[in-house]
């Protein structure tokens, strides 16, 4: 036998992957399949609601978009950069609560992914479903995870619905100048207000927070819920599973308690938080501003006064109706609603856009030029990029990740549920450590007050001795005197 055979090892038989390792891996090649057919879907919706807002006149449209300002270009895009940032910084201020190795640019990588399946999937489900799954890979425990995301969640939909009374109280009278949207079904025709869309959108957002908030601080009300009302919703075939539904109340209302509690025991933190969203939101709205400074709008919405607000605004009142739909990234419907919201049919001179050129009107190509632009640099671009984010970002070195059930809502509110005693001790902890601070602070600072005026006593016994002292002596020099 030769040596060669003899020093060739045996080669082993390699390990059939069991069932769990197969249906993981089946799990989440579903996973993928179904999130490419989402971006499918996004992109086709996209690009048929530019197509029919730049139909009514292509060559024009486009033609004010080849006129387009590089200037306000550039600065629609730092908007954009600086969009994420903030967002990115929320959530590095959030992961700092727990942890000092954490780095501002694995941040900036966990909202790009988050902005990613946010906008594929419906309603942006999927994005703080894969924000937890990735600070998990970041290295974060999955109970600070989802305690952090919790208390943005809070701070965000607070925000979110002091803009939107800002905006009622404000601006309410630009939706009665606003036309109806027709709704043509064949069957049926009809016409509905953009201002009772808007409405329906904020009661629901206001209604979501109240509910929780209600049912976290008001016995009778959680009981109320949990029983006649889950009942009744079982009864009318729009709850399948009653104590299914009990169960998932039950860990969003304890959830939004410790969370709430956390961020009512740490107010400079939640007034930081606060003011980013604040800043954030101002950012977001404020784009169809520039898009018209980049096209050159001759409309209200060119001045900085009142048109950087009413943008804002009209923004805000946008985010609500396309709210109501859950298409990802509101896809087809988030343009129409932008024509609709941003031009006054009835009478253009007065609409958000507008733009003449040789006694022509053009206002509605102008705002389908803005709509382009404006999609473009909010959502298409960002969602290419953060696409790549998600293809190629890895956490992990290849040889320490694991294969890992593929994250999902469910999964997601099985993380709440399984570290719902973790999280409410953890917090308790830092409230008595809290405590303890400020009492320590407190007693340091009697014992100081304390010592100041002991310092005092002895001086002004030390004087009163000396006077004393003096006294005498002078009864002694008088009474020598004296008998002298």
């Amino acid at each position: 036998m030769d040596e060669k055979e003899e020093l060739e090892p045996i080669k082993e038989p390699e390990a059939e992957p069991n069932k769990e390792e197969l249906q993981a891996k089946k799990k989440k090649r579903n996973a993928t399949i179904k999130y490419i057919i989402n971006i499918v879907i996004v992109l086709v919706l996209t690009v048929v609601a530019l197509v029919i807002s730049l139909g009514q006149d292509f060559q024009n449209s486009f033609k004010i978009l080849a006129q387009t300002k590089i200037n306000w270009l550039l600065v629609m895009l730092g908007v954009m950069v600086g969009i994420s940032a903030l967002r990115a910084l929320v959530l590095f201020c959030f992961a700092r609560l727990y942890t000092r190795d954490y780095h501002y640019y694995q941040a900036v990588l966990v909202e790009s992914i988050g902005n990613f399946y946010s906008a594929v999937t419906p309603g942006a489900t999927g994005g703080q479903v894969m924000e937890a799954y990735f600070f998990k890979k970041q290295g974060i425990h999955i109970s600070n995870a989802v305690s952090m995301l919790a208390m943005y969640s809070i701070v965000y939909q607070v925000v979110l619905i002091t803009f939107g009374l800002l905006s009622f109280g404000m601006k309410f009278n630009i939706l009665n100048d606003i036309a109806y949207v027709h709704f043509d079904l064949g069957f049926v025709n009809f016409d509905l207000s953009i201002w009772l869309l808007t409405i329906i959108g904020f009661l629901l957002n206001i209604g979501v927070i109240l509910l929780v908030f209600m049912m976290a601080f008001w016995k009778r009300f959680h009981s109320f819920i949990m029983g006649p009302i889950v009942t009744l919703l079982f009864k009318i075939r729009i709850v399948r599973d009653p104590e299914k539904t009990r169960e998932k109340l039950r860990v969003q209302v304890e959830n939004f308690k410790i969370e709430f509690r956390r961020l009512w025991s740490n107010i400079p933190f939640t007034i930081l938080v606060t003011v980013l969203f604040v800043g954030l939101f101002f950012l977001k709205f404020s784009m169809p501003f520039f898009a018209g400074k980049a096209l050159g709008n001759q409309g209200s919405g060119a001045d900085w006064g009142t048109g950087l607000w009413d943008s804002i605004f009209l923004s805000n009142y946008h985010q609500m109706v396309t709210g109501l739909i859950p298409i990802p990234g509101a896809a087809g419907i988030s343009e129409y609603f932008f024509t609709q919201l941003f031009v006054d049919k009835t009478n253009p001179t007065n609409g958000f856009y507008f733009l003449e050129e040789g006694g022509v009107n053009l206002s509605n190509e102008l705002c389908s030029s803005a709509l382009l632009l404006w999609r473009t640099t909010t959502f298409t671009l960002p969602l290419i990029i953060a696409g790549f984010v998600t293809a190629f970002y890895r956490a992990a070195p290849h040889h320490l990740e694991k294969e890992e059930e593929t994250p999902s809502r469910e999964t997601f509110i099985e993380a709440q549920r399984q570290t719902l005693l973790q999280r409410e001790r953890s917090l308790n902890e830092t409230i008595h450590t809290n405590e303890l601070s400020r009492k320590a602070i407190m007693e340091r600072l009697k014992q100081v007050t304390k010592k100041s005026p002991e310092k005092k006593k002895p001086n002004k016994q030390i004087h009163h001795k000396k006077k004393k002292k003096d006294d005498e002596d002078d009864d002694n020099y008088t009474s020598f005197n004296i008998d002298s």
